[in-house]
């Protein structure tokens, strides 16, 4: 896998999300890595808050966008790059 599926990911969250929200908490992540069995994706964002409102708010969307892009559960980690 690699970082197309993150970018496929969010444009499937702008057509669903608020558009303000996606500009102001979506858009800045950035895909960082995968695990080696492919199964938790690690997303830099700016900073902790934004990892804690992402995860409060939109983590079960993020998931379930993901396993709809590659037919496979995943777990994803927000990191804060500051």
């Amino acid at each position: 896998m690699n970082d197309q599926i993150w970018l496929q990911a969010k444009n499937k969250l702008r057509s669903v999300i608020n558009e303000q929200i996606y500009e102001t908490w979506i858009q800045p992540t950035v895909f960082s890595s995968y695990s080696e069995n492919g199964k938790t994706m690690v997303i830099s964002v700016p900073n902790k808050r934004f990892a804690e409102w992402l995860t409060e708010r939109y983590y079960i969307q993020i998931i379930d966008t993901l396993e709809e892009l590659t037919n496979q559960r995943m777990k994803v980690i927000f990191f804060p790059f500051y």
